[in-house]
C-alpha cells in the first residue's frame, strides 16, 4: 500500500482568492524561477505570505510542479487550464479543479 503524505499548511492561512491562480499560472508560465524571487511577491504584485499562499494553492489544485532546479513549471494540467481558460472564466474549469483538489 502506497503512503499518501497530506499537507495541511502552508498557505500562510490564506483562503484562495479570486484572480490568483490565474495570475499565478500566468506568472510561472513566463518565468519558472518566479517563487525564487523574493517568493514572487514583485512579480504578483502582492506580499511575501499571499505569494507563499499563491504558490501553494497552485500545487493543491495541481497547476503546478516542484522542480528542485528550476522552480515551479506548470504540469500538464495547467498548461491545458492555460491554453483552454487562462482566466478561469469557465464554469467547467471551477468545478474540475474542485475535483482536482478533492481527489488529489
Amino acid at each position: 500500500m502506497e503512503k499518501i503524505k497530506y499537507k495541511l499548511k502552508g498557505h500562510e492561512t490564506f483562503c484562495i482568492r479570486e484572480g490568483w491562480l490565474a495570475k499565478g499560472i500566468h506568472a510561472v508560465s513566463e518565468d519558472s524561477s518566479v517563487f525564487k524571487k523574493n517568493y514572487g511577491a514583485d512579480a504578483l504584485g502582492v506580499g511575501s505570505n499571499m505569494a507563499k499562499a499563491i504558490r501553494y494553492w497552485l500545487k493543491a489544485f495541481g497547476l503546478t510542479e516542484e522542480k528542485s532546479k528550476t522552480g515551479v513549471q506548470l504540469s500538464e494540467f495547467g498548461k491545458l487550464v492555460l491554453e483552454a481558460d487562462p482566466y478561469f472564466e469557465k464554469l467547467l474549469t471551477l468545478w474540475i479543479l474542485h475535483i482536482h483538489l478533492c481527489f488529489h
